[in-house]
């Protein structure tokens, strides 16, 4: 009778765990759905797109976004795995895995500076010039809505 109840306590603790987890997953999720609305709203004010330039620029950024996003997953998975094992590492396996991070961030570089020129077409230089510096501004605001979270505790 007891080990019965032992194995019905562990099951309810492994469900509640599992329950938690996924509600912290979940709020991940919606937190981060909710900054890209807000950068996508920040962004269409900054640029004041026409209805033929949102057309063109929308499709064109969320393939970006996209694109960009599985390098950085795989950059992650790179570097959770050097930070991991670094101690049993060798010196070639950490220099493989810092080679592969670098040329991610080349691959980036190459896909950013692609993605210029399908911007460019898009919705003009101008206005391209106006997005890369509304990302920076949305950045720099949200960096300082958490310093000030942080200061204010």
């Amino acid at each position: 009778m007891k080990t019965i109840n032992k194995y019905i306590l562990l099951t309810i603790t492994v469900l509640i765990f599992n329950l938690s987890y996924s509600q912290k997953c979940d709020n991940h999720n919606k937190h981060k759905q909710k900054m890209e609305a807000e950068k996508i709203a920040f962004v269409t004010t900054k640029l004041d797109l026409s209805v033929e330039e949102a057309q063109k620029f929308w499709p064109v950024y969320n393939e970006l976004k996209e694109n960009k996003s599985e390098f950085l997953k795989n950059k992650r998975a790179i570097m959770k795995k050097l930070r991991k094992s670094f101690d049993t590492m060798s010196e070639k396996e950490i220099e493989a895995s810092l080679d592969k991070s670098l040329n991610i961030d080349l691959e980036i570089d190459k896909l950013r500076i692609d993605y210029n020129g399908k911007f460019k077409k898009a919705i003009g230089v101008k206005k391209t010039a106006i997005f890369y510096e509304s990302e920076r501004e949305f950045r720099r605001t949200l960096l300082r809505n958490i310093k000030s979270k942080h200061c204010n505790k």
